[in-house]
């Protein structure tokens, strides 16, 4: 009984682990990363700009932001309090090379 309840522990664990994507390290694609690569992993970016030194910025929505609220009205009292809370949006932001290979990268939350 022991061993079966281990197996199906170990079990489920691995299928965790192999549901959830490790971070990607952005630092490492600097110079190695193309646009096309960009694209066939994240799809078209969101936002997209051409620069005068032939560079280009792409925008990628990563996370979208929430909003939350709360009320507290006690119980017979007139007394209302109304709270929210927002999480901005996640960008990716990727700026290529003229030759189309990633110079930097950078989140941003607005």
């Amino acid at each position: 009984m022991m061993r079966t309840l281990l197996a199906v522990s170990v079990c489920a664990g691995l299928l965790a682990a192999g549901c959830s994507a490790p971070p990607v390290d952005w630092k490492a694609r600097v110079g190695r990363y193309s646009y096309d690569d960009a694209v066939r992993e994240m799809g078209v970016p969101d936002r997209e700009t051409h620069l005068s030194d032939g560079s280009t910025a792409s925008e990628w929505l990563k996370a979208r932001g929430m909003s939350e609220g709360t009320m507290v009205m006690p119980r017979g009292a007139a007394i209302q309090d109304f709270q929210t809370y927002n999480d901005p949006n996640t960008y990716l932001d990727l700026i290529f090379d003229k030759a189309g290979r990633l110079a930097s990268w950078k989140l941003i939350y607005r």
